[in-house]
């Protein structure tokens, strides 16, 4: 493990191999992580936190595949970006994780679906 503090002793920046994988973080003045990254044997993971340390963005691999997340101030996940060998997808969700709107693409194309407050798809574009 090998950190960088500030002049007061606290860390700032660190350097550490855990049983996970490798991790390298940047800490803001009050300890709190802001930054991590971490290198394991399904992949890599990047996650930006906020200036109270809860993370607010992460790009990662699930399953071979690349996902972006982004996270609202109480935590739900409100937009991510992901992939497969097939398609595309952009999504938004509402405050409490429920679907509102997704831009997705396959092989005929690419699709806009709006969701209502339930989740439920209320109409495509194209129809």
């Amino acid at each position: 493990e090998i950190f960088v503090a500030s002049a007061d002793g606290k860390p700032r920046a660190g350097l550490k191999a855990h049983e996970l994988g490798g991790i390298v973080s940047a800490q803001n003045s009050a300890g709190q992580t802001n930054v991590l990254m971490l290198g394991k044997d399904q992949g890599g993971t990047f996650v930006v936190a906020d200036g109270q340390g809860r993370p607010v963005a992460e790009i990662a691999t699930v399953d071979g595949e690349g996902v972006v997340s982004i996270k609202g101030k109480a935590g739900y996940q409100m937009a991510y970006m992901g992939c497969d060998e097939n398609r595309g997808v952009i999504s938004v969700l509402g405050k409490e994780g429920e679907q509102a709107a997704a831009l997705t693409s396959n092989e005929k194309g690419g699709m806009l679906v709006v969701f209502d407050p339930k989740g439920e798809p209320k109409t495509t574009l194209p129809k």
